[in-house]
């Protein structure tokens, strides 16, 4: 994911905090926001439910209109930032400081709030592990200074030393609370933060931490039946969210569709612990893996009996590979922004309702 300016931790906690106000079409919102934290941050924090998607500065999902006060620009060059009105004080909540008291306007509602056991924080967390899964993809494991409650699909921002900004991972755990946590990082060849990862980090190390975010989750009280597609890193929320339906004693007759999709067969990973979950699931979970340059082997195929494999793209696969009957299912989807759109358009031809379908695109 594209970086985002920010300002390290140790900045934060010994600046002044200033009172932020947001007005809506329905009503304000006030919270208190540290002289170099971000609008976002520092909502979400408090435990309003603000409107965003990545948090990085990507979607522009957290746009806002400043109506008095001074504030700053932590990352002008952010790609959303390209969309905004500057000329009528458009920010994004995600990139911007408050340099003293501030009052904004946002498009709808922010007086909903969050469950008290999500509300975002910040903390350090010591890298503990670092395992390469393919050429382009490290497994990266962090034990954390305070137990981290999440949903499964959710993620956290990380900042790296010497790195500028943060980047949004989704966790690949999901117990909960958790005192460690499972993160992908796909290599980016103009990535400061994967370039960190893949030549400098080493265990011992300490990363920034903010988090859990994320709206693309699931909810464990629901028996709706699930449907997963994932392309590279995006299995990493995937992951979290069967983990938490198959990785535990049997419960009910939930039924899980997943899709992963890879390249070919040197990149796929994961595929080990896949096969172990479809097999403990008693056919709940099926497990298709496509191949979008080649047709799978099969001595690929035979390592892992209880997967299926498929050649084509992720979303192509899912369209030919969902299990009929399936009972008012819930759609998850996370990847690149291509893949995730092409996989939101197919789901909406098999007639899904757009409320049930969930993602988290990674650009």
């Amino acid at each position: 994911m594209k970086t985002s300016a920010s300002e390290p931790m140790h900045t934060m906690l010994h600046s002044t905090p200033h009172a932020i106000l947001i007005r809506t079409p329905s009503g304000t919102a006030g919270y208190r926001a540290m002289a170099d934290e971000r609008l976002l941050d520092a909502g979400l924090r408090a435990g309003h439910c603000l409107p965003y998607e990545c948090a990085t500065g990507t979607c522009g999902q957290c746009r806002a209109t400043v109506l008095h006060g001074q504030h700053r620009d932590l990352w002008p060059e952010a790609p959303a930032a390209a969309k905004l009105r500057r000329e009528r004080g458009e920010v994004l909540m995600c990139q911007t400081a408050a340099c003293g008291p501030l009052e904004v306007a946002l498009p709808k509602g922010a007086e909903q709030m969050l469950e008290p056991h999500c509300w975002p924080a910040r903390q350090q967390a010591r890298v503990s592990g670092l395992r390469l899964l393919n050429a382009d993809i490290i497994e990266l494991r962090l034990e954390l200074s305070a137990p981290l409650d999440f949903l499964p699909g959710q993620f956290v921002l990380l900042g790296a030393p010497g790195v500028t900004g943060y980047r949004a991972y989704s966790m690949v755990n999901h117990d909960m609370p958790a005192t460690a946590l499972t993160l992908l990082i796909k290599r980016k060849p103009d990535g400061d933060f994967s370039t960190w990862l893949f030549q400098t980090a080493r265990e011992g190390m300490r990363v920034d931490l903010f988090g859990p975010l994320g709206k693309a989750t699931f909810e464990a009280d629901t028996m709706q039946d699930i449907v997963c597609i994932a392309g590279g890193s995006g299995i990493a929320g995937m992951m979290s969210i069967v983990g938490a339906i198959h990785g535990q004693p049997l419960r009910g007759t939930r039924r899980t569709d997943m899709f992963f999709g890879v390249r070919a067969a040197h990149d796929l990973f994961y595929a080990s612990e896949l096969n172990a979950l479809a097999e403990r699931s008693n056919g709940l979970l099926q497990v298709t893996v496509a191949l979008s340059e080649v047709q799978p082997a099969p001595a690929l195929i035979e390592r892992h009996p209880a997967l299926r494999f498929a050649h084509g793209f992720v979303h192509e696969v899912a369209m030919h590979g969902l299990r009929p009957g399936l009972e008012t299912p819930t759609a998850f989807l996370a990847g690149p922004p291509v893949a995730v759109d092409a996989g939101i358009r197919m789901l909406m031809k098999q007639k899904f309702p757009l409320q049930r379908i969930r993602f988290d695109r990674f650009g």
